[in-house]
């Protein structure tokens, strides 16, 4: 339990607001619900709040403790807000195309994708269809030549000329295909925790399956007098949670195998678990320093997942060809 600042009540889970604590009663007479909960796009837009909040304080004699912090908390809301550069008004939403501002409702009108910068294309043609449109629909609308030019600049920067396509998992991942290499990357909002429980569940399940111990003895071409904790301990080594954080540079050159589960199928990961809702892919392969690592991406979508793995399998071939 808690004192509110502003009527000294005793109050259950009370609204924060920077150094200052606010019961739900005092909270609403400032219309916090209004401002506290929602993200205000113009800068204009929060500074009424602001006003009204203040005025309805004051009129309520709260504290100058209480008036000051909601000040703060309103300059500072104000301070992350920054000017577009084609309509002028500060807004919160501002995305950086290689040093022109953009804002969200701008980005729209040119069919730019508001989070441009987190946005990757799935193929050169999505990529090419949309600069074309973004290019032309600045240039209808009068934008200044240099911040077309910065657009064009930003859209230049997003694909190298080795890109290929990029696919999207079903969480939080994706995959970029190149001639050279593959990039996995795993944003921040992957959950490490949940997925691996759900992944090590199921390779503990799937030990102790008698046709995956046979499975395991063909795989691992091992004599049936060979201890069988011992296979189970390999596999659980071999085929363990090996999500990466941020980018995963591959060159296909250094692949050496790759563990694949189709979605909603039956079948296992070459001696690996089942899951029927997941599709994944493990690539076993070289790092630089020639130490033996591997990858893993979640997916759900059987063909895409099917078009990766093929991908991945002639690269591997093609380039076991030329070393040979």
């Amino acid at each position: 339990m808690k004192r509110c600042h502003a009527c000294h009540k005793i109050t259950f889970m009370p609204e924060q607001i920077v150094n200052i604590r606010l019961c739900k009663r005092c909270f609403f007479k400032i219309d916090g619900f209004l401002w506290k909960y929602i993200k205000i796009e113009k800068g204009e837009t929060l500074e009424k709040y602001k006003n009204k909040a203040l005025e309805k304080a004051r009129k309520n004699n709260f504290p100058e403790k209480v008036i000051t912090a909601l000040e703060q908390y309103f300059n500072y809301n104000h301070s992350k807000m920054k000017k577009c550069d084609i309509c002028g008004e500060e807004k919160q939403t501002i995305s950086n195309l290689h040093g022109s501002l953009i804002c969200k409702k701008c980005c729209n009108k040119l069919g730019i994708h508001e989070d441009f910068n987190n946005y990757y294309f799935s193929n050169r043609e999505e990529f090419n269809n949309s600069k074309r449109h973004v290019i032309n629909a600045a240039k209808s609308k009068k934008v200044p030549k240099n911040i077309i030019d910065n657009i064009t600049l930003a859209y230049n920067e997003k694909v190298s000329d080795d890109w290929i396509r990029t696919y999207y998992g079903d969480f939080e991942q994706y995959i970029e295909l190149y001639n050279e290499y593959l990039v996995i990357n795993t944003t921040d909002k992957f959950d490490f925790e949940n997925m691996s429980f759900i992944y090590n569940e199921e390779l503990k399940k799937i030990m102790v399956n008698r046709e995956f111990s046979k499975n395991l003895l063909n795989i691992f071409n091992i004599f049936s007098d060979v201890s069988m904790k011992k296979v189970e301990d390999d596999a659980k080594k071999k085929y363990s949670f090996c999500v990466k954080p941020g980018r995963t540079k591959i060159y296909y050159k250094d692949c050496e195998e790759l563990a694949v589960k189709m979605p909603g199928s039956s079948r296992k990961m070459l001696s690996g678990p089942s899951f029927p809702n997941q599709a994944f892919i493990i690539i076993f392969y070289k790092t630089q320093n020639g130490n033996n690592d591997k990858a893993m991406f979640f997916f759900m979508d059987r063909t895409e997942m099917n078009d990766i793995k093929k991908f991945i399998e002639n690269k591997m071939k093609n380039n076991k060809i030329d070393k040979e």
